[in-house]
C-alpha cells in the first residue's frame, strides 16, 4: 500500500466544507469578504495541501515505528537518543504495572551511572530523568522505590509532578508514601510534587520526603502548584517543616488556600531566613492573607530575590506591608503583582518605592491593576532608575493615550529591555507614536505589545515599528 493511514473522499469533503466556514467568518469580521467561488477553491486548496503534508509525515513516523519494532510502550528512537546515564520515560498516559515498571526503570535498577536527578515531569530543555505522564499504583511504587534506594545516595533533585493520576485515594497515597519513604535517604536540594492531587492527605503521605530533610544540604525550591494546598493543606506544611533554615524557594500556585492557608504559610516563611524565591499565585489570598504574607517576609527582605502573588485579590489595603517589604527587599529581581487589586494609587506607591530602592530588577508585571494618571507620572518617574529590566508588563490597564506619553519619558533609558507589553490600555494615536518612539533607540527588544488598543487603521500605518520586527498590534 502506498500510505498506512488515509482519509475517504467523504471525509475530506467534509473537511473542506469546515475550512471553508471558518474563512467565511474570519473574512467577514475582517472586512475582507469572499464570494462563493472564491471560498470554495481556496478552502480546497488549503485542504489538499494540509492533507499532502501531514499524510506524507504521519507515513515516514508509522513506518519508522515499524522498522525499529519492539514493545509500543517504548519510543525506540527517543531511547537511543538519551544521554548516558539519563531516563525518560515521557510519552503516551500509562498505568504501570511493577512488570512495566522494572523494564522503565532499569537503568536505575540495574545500571552503574550515577543517578543525581529524577524529574517527573516532561521538560524537553533539561537532562533530567523524566517519569512524566506515568502514574505509579503500589506495586510500581515499590519498584519505584528501590530503584530509587539504589541511586539515594547521589540523588540531589526529585521531580515527583503528576504521579499518581487516576488512581484511588487510598491507592494514591500509599504509593506517595513508599515513593517518599525512599527519597528521605537521598540528599535532596529540591523536591517538586506538582500537579498531584494532594490535598491535606496528601501532602502527610508524602511527608517523608522533605519533614526528615530539614538538617540536610541547603534546599533549593519546594513547588507545590496545583495540589489542591486547601487552609488544611497549608497548615500541615506549617507543621511538617518546622526548620526550614536552609530553604531557598517556595512556590505554591493554582490552590485555594485562601487567608487563613496564607497565614499559616507566613508562619513558615518566618522560620525560613534563606528564602530567596517566593510564589503564591491564584490561590485566592485576599487582603488579610496578603499583609500577613508581606509582613512574614519583609524580616528576610535582604535575600529576596524574587516575589510572585500574581492572580490574588489582595487590594490596596495590603498596601503598607507591602511597602515595608519592597523598602527592605534591595536585591529583589523579579516582582509579580499582575490582577492583585491594587490600583491606580496602590501602583503608584509600588512604582515610588522601588525608585527609591532601586533594587536590580528584571522582571515587573503590574498588569489588570487599573493603572490609570497617577501611575503613569510614577512610571516616568521611576523606570530610568530600574536600568537591570529586562520585562515590563502593563497590560490590560487605563493608562490611555497621555498615560502612554507620559510613561514613554521613562523608557529610553531601559537599555536591556526585552518585552514590553502595553497592550490593551485604551490607547489612540498619540500614545502609539510615543512609544514606539521612546523605544527606538532600544536594541535588546525583541516584543513590543500594543495590540487591542485603539487603533485607526491610518495609525496603525503610522506607527508601523520597522527598526525592530518586535510591534504587536
Amino acid at each position: 500500500m502506498d500510505t498506512p493511514w488515509s482519509l475517504t473522499a467523504e471525509q475530506r469533503a467534509d473537511t473542506v466544507a469546515r475550512i471553508r466556514a471558518n474563512m467565511a467568518s474570519m473574512a467577514f469580521f475582517a472586512k475582507t469578504p469572499l464570494n462563493d467561488a472564491e471560498l470554495s477553491a481556496a478552502a480546497a486548496k488549503l485542504e489538499a495541501k494540509a492533507y499532502a503534508a501531514y499524510i506524507s509525515k504521519l507515513s515516514q513516523l508509522v513506518l519508522e515505528r515499524l522498522a525499529v519494532g519492539g514493545d509500543s510502550s517504548t519510543d525506540a528512537s527517543q531511547a537511543a537518543a538519551q544521554p548516558t546515564g539519563h531516563v525518560d520515560l515521557t510519552g503516551t498516559r500509562e498505568f504501570l504495572t511493577a512488570e512495566g515498571a522494572e523494564e522503565a526503570l532499569a537503568p536505575m535498577l540495574t545500571g552503574t551511572e550515577p543517578i543525581t536527578r529524577v524529574r517527573l515531569l516532561l521538560d524537553k530543555a533539561s537532562e533530567r530523568i523524566k517519569f512524566s505522564t506515568k502514574s505509579f499504583g503500589a506495586d510500581a511504587s515499590a519498584v519505584a522505590a528501590r530503584a530509587i534506594a539504589r541511586v539515594a545516595e547521589t540523588l540531589t533533585h526529585a521531580d515527583m509532578a503528576d504521579i499518581i493520576a487516576g488512581r484511588p485515594e487510598e491507592e494514591a497515597l500509599r504509593s506517595l508514601r513508599t515513593i517518599a519513604e525512599a527519597l528521605s535517604r537521598a540528599p535532596l536540594v529540591e523536591l517538586d510534587l506538582s500537579d498531584n492531587a494532594l490535598g491535606e492527605k496528601g501532602i502527610r503521605a508524602a511527608a517523608a520526603a522533605f519533614a526528615n530533610q530539614v538538617s540536610g544540604p541547603p534546599w533549593s525550591a519546594l513547588p507545590f502548584g496545583n495540589v489542591g494546598c486547601s487552609v488544611h493543606g497549608c497548615a500541615a506544611l506549617d507543621e511538617l517543616l518546622p526548620a526550614p533554615a536552609a530553604l531557598r524557594a517556595l512556590r505554591l500556585y493554582n490552590n485555594m488556600s485562601g487567608d487563613e492557608g496564607a497565614r499559616h504559610i507566613a508562619a513558615l516563611l518566618r522560620r525560613a531566613p534563606a528564602l530567596q524565591e517566593f510564589s503564591m499565585v491564584s490561590s485566592r489570598v485576599g487582603t488579610d492573607g496578603g499583609a500577613a504574607l508581606f509582613a512574614a517576609l519583609a524580616g528576610r527582605g535582604d535575600t529576596l530575590l524574587s516575589l510572585d502573588l500574581h492572580d490574588n485579590p489582595i487590594t490596596h489595603e495590603a498596601l503598607p506591608q507591602l511597602l515595608n517589604l519592597l523598602a527592605a527587599a534591595p536585591k529583589l529581581r523579579v516582582l509579580n503583582l499582575t490582577d492583585t487589586g491594587l490600583g491606580d494609587a496602590g501602583t503608584a506607591a509600588v512604582l515610588r518605592t522601588l525608585g527609591k530602592v532601586q533594587p536590580p530588577l528584571e522582571s515587573l508585571h503590574l498588569a489588570l491593576n487599573e493603572l490609570a494618571r497617577r501611575s503613569a507620572g510614577a512610571l516616568a518617574e521611576v523606570l530610568p532608575h530600574l536600568t537591570s529590566l529586562r520585562e515590563l508588563d502593563l497590560r490590560e490597564n487605563e493608562l490611555g493615550s497621555r498615560g502612554l506619553v507620559q510613561a514613554a519619558r521613562g523608557i529610553p533609558r531601559l537599555a536591556s529591555l526585552e518585552r514590553l507589553d502595553l497592550s490593551a490600555n485604551q490607547s489612540r494615536r498619540s500614545g502609539a507614536l510615543a512609544v514606539a518612539d521612546a523605544v527606538s533607540s532600544l536594541k535588546s527588544l525583541i516584543f513590543l505589545g500594543l495590540d487591542e488598543n485603539e487603533f485607526s487603521e491610518e495609525a496603525i500605518a503610522e506607527i508601523e515599528y520597522s527598526d525592530h520586527n518586535v510591534l504587536k498590534l
